[in-house]
């Protein structure tokens, strides 16, 4: 039975998983890992700066490199 246009819901399903759909996804996640902690050693970071009162609102500031720069 249809859930959506003409897919049921396994074939939604199937749509909205982009691990099944691209096979290599374990070695692009563990580059960006990678490559994210590679940044962080290489650059000054003001790590979970809160911006609301629930503990998941953080962020991680990393300034400009110098004047002018964005």
């Amino acid at each position: 039975m249809p859930v959506f246009r003409n897919l049921d819901q396994e074939s939604l399903d199937k749509q909205y998983n982009n691990r099944a759909a691209v096979p290599q996804h374990p070695a692009i996640l563990a580059r960006w890992a990678s490559d994210a902690a590679a940044f962080r050693q290489a650059h000054a970071v003001d790590e979970h700066l809160a911006y609301g009162s629930d503990p998941k609102q953080t962020l991680d500031y990393f300034a400009a490199g110098g004047p002018g720069r964005c």
